[in-house]
């Protein structure tokens, strides 16, 4: 019965001993994840910045790049600034996509 109990505390401390390995290494590999999303998110600023280098930061956002490319390869605008305004107005008046 002692014997017993024993083993059965032994199991458990090494159940224990497996989880925390497990939940160790979840942690890792969450870390791993986290830092590659930093330097995915790092390129595509330096990216951005050295292509736009006249955009500034606060159209960093993936839906202005989309609606940049829209409204120049649609050349509705000429110069970012244009495009720029052109943006900044739709969001002012609130409208839905409108192709920009």
């Amino acid at each position: 019965s002692i014997a017993l109990g024993g083993l059965l505390i032994w199991l458990f401390i090494l159940r224990r001993k497996g989880d925390k390995g497990a939940n160790a290494k979840k942690i890792a590999e969450s870390e791993q994840e986290v830092e590659k999303l930093i330097k995915k998110t790092d390129d595509s600023y330096r990216q951005i910045t050295e292509t736009l280098p006249e955009l500034p930061e606060e159209y960093y956002d993936e839906e202005t790049l989309a609606r940049l490319d829209r409204i120049f390869t649609s050349n509705k605008a000429d110069n970012m600034p244009q495009a720029l305004s052109m943006i900044d107005e739709r969001e002012r008046r609130g409208k839905t996509d409108t192709g920009i």
